[in-house]
């Protein structure tokens, strides 16, 4: 899983230490720009960005650079403001002034590099998480998301291993779900389950993780512990047409068939699919009910003439039913 630019954002506000800015005196009493030094200025546009207010960060930021443009701190925070600001480009040739300027810099590395993942520019965001962590073999940060743009490259195995030396000292709730999903793409279901169960069960208001969550025990044919997670997902986002799906599928094996129908109907009436009509199909057949399950099979057919369940159900209750007779 890649991160988005909420995680540049979130680089904005570290914990309470960060400053605060002061609040703004009289127009008549405040120091005109030219007259802070590169360093007050470097603090104040820190301040704003911390206090979300990305604009007066930016202009402090350009000032400060314009008198010292050797700065790498200065285009980091100035990439900060610009990223807020929704100013994609500018940010991105901020942050990689910034990485020139201090290759050592964990911070503007992963910032760097993040904006280079969400462009597709994969192996150039690797080369920039691989420079750095020549600087600092171990850091945490930097394999993280080195996995997860090995991830989006599709060197699923790679990206599992940067991801699993990664959490060797400990893993946030990110870093778990991230290493659930690595493991699941990878077949390592058992190891995938353990990683997302903790992290669903430390943020349960992860809904990418409780779906990931729901997936591997489905696998492991743990109907009960799918069911669980995706009722908590479906309470929390309940226009996911996926998710109740989901939810169908796991009921259904777990042996809730009224449930189950219950869970694909609502699926079907946020998301009309052919496999939404297949699980209906396929839960009216377990309440006993063939003569309304057929129609239901045959909907997902003529949505989906390639969903080869619904063509073998169908062939194994006698073929279609000419027209006609």
């Amino acid at each position: 899983m890649t991160k988005t630019l909420l995680l540049l954002l979130g680089l904005a506000y570290p914990a309470c230490a960060t400053p605060r800015a002061p609040n703004p005196a009289p127009a008549q009493n405040e120091p005109a720009a030219h007259q802070l030094s590169a360093d007050e200025l470097l603090e104040i546009g820190k301040a704003y960005n911390a206090n979300g207010r990305s604009e007066q960060a930016r202009q402090a930021l350009l000032d400060c650079l314009a008198r010292d443009p050797q700065r790498a701190e200065a285009y980091y925070q100035l990439g900060l403001a610009q990223s807020r600001l929704e100013q994609t480009a500018e940010a991105r040739d901020s942050f990689r002034r910034a990485h020139e300027l201090d290759p050592s810099s964990v911070d503007a590395a992963v910032a760097y590099g993040v904006l280079l993942d969400l462009a597709g520019e994969n192996e150039a965001a690797q080369k920039v998480y691989r420079d750095t962590l020549a600087r600092a073999p171990a850091n945490r940060l930097l394999l993280h998301e080195l996995g997860n743009s090995l991830l989006l490259s599709g060197r699923k195995e790679e990206g599992l291993e940067a991801l699993e030396r990664a959490a060797e000292k400990g893993a946030d709730v990110d870093l778990l779900g991230d290493l659930g999903y690595a493991r699941l793409v990878c077949g390592k279901t058992a190891p995938a389950f353990e990683a997302l169960q903790r992290a669903f069960e430390q943020d349960s208001s992860r809904t990418d993780i409780g779906l990931n969550l729901a997936r591997a025990a489905l696998a492991l044919k743990d109907h009960a512990s799918a069911v669980m997670a995706l009722e908590k997902v479906t309470r929390q986002t309940p226009s996911d047409a996926e998710a109740w799906l989901l939810l169908a599928l796991a009921r259904l094996r777990d042996g809730q068939a009224r449930a189950a129908l219950e869970a694909a109907e609502k699926a079907l009436s946020l998301a009309p699919s052919a496999r939404g009509y297949f699980l209906a199909g396929m839960c009216q057949e377990a309440l006993g009910k063939p003569d309304l399950a057929r129609p239901a099979v045959e909907k997902a057919l003529q949505l989906d003439p390639k969903l080869e369940d619904a063509r073998r159900w169908l062939e194994r209750q006698g073929g279609k039913k000419k027209r006609g007779k």
